[in-house]
């Protein structure tokens, strides 16, 4: 938690956290500029201190934390962009390897909950993890397997899930037999 004894900063530290930010005079530029680092909002600290350079041009203090902010924002900007670059670079790699097996990935079924991982992916060892959607149209209901390997039986997943009867499955259509 921060605390800030200018009262420009305080107030929009204190409107982030509500989710909403009021409009300040420009007087407090640096303070906002500062706030703004603290939660990491690059871009917005930077528009804040050229607003305050427009009304001090002069100022070292808003000039050297522009400066600061400024390689903080292309810091992150970068970081971003490798990350994406990285995780290019593990999709192109898993569908070559893919392509190599012989593997077609289609589109991923919109009935996976988006919070699920739903990506074919491959170990260090070079192992295919894949999930699996089991659909009973007829019930309306799916089971939903993560992550099963190219090496799992998938009896032995179909046992775990129905060891047990279905709740719902009243006429017992669906058991290990």
């Amino acid at each position: 938690f921060f605390f800030f004894n200018d009262t420009a900063t305080t107030e929009i530290y204190t409107e982030q956290i509500v989710g909403s930010v009021r409009c300040v005079q420009e007087t407090g530029t640096w303070g906002i500029g500062q706030c703004y680092k603290q939660m990491l909002k690059y871009k917005d600290a930077f528009d804040w201190l050229e607003k305050g350079l427009k009304v001090d041009p002069q100022s070292k203090e808003i000039i050297e934390l522009k400066n600061e902010v400024q390689k903080k924002w292309e810091a992150e900007v970068k970081r971003k962009e490798d990350l994406e670059n990285k995780e290019l670079q593990k999709d192109v790699k898993r569908e070559n390897e893919c392509i190599k097996r012989g593997i077609v990935l289609g589109h991923p079924s919109s009935s996976i909950p988006g919070s699920l991982p739903s990506k074919v992916n491959f170990d260090k060892d070079n192992v295919l993890h894949l999930p699996i959607l089991i659909i009973y149209p007829e019930f309306k209901q799916t089971d939903f397997i993560q992550d099963a390997t190219e090496h799992d039986f998938l009896e032995n997943h179909l046992y775990e899930i129905l060891k047990e009867p279905l709740p719902w499955d009243t006429e017992k259509r669906y058991d290990i037999n």
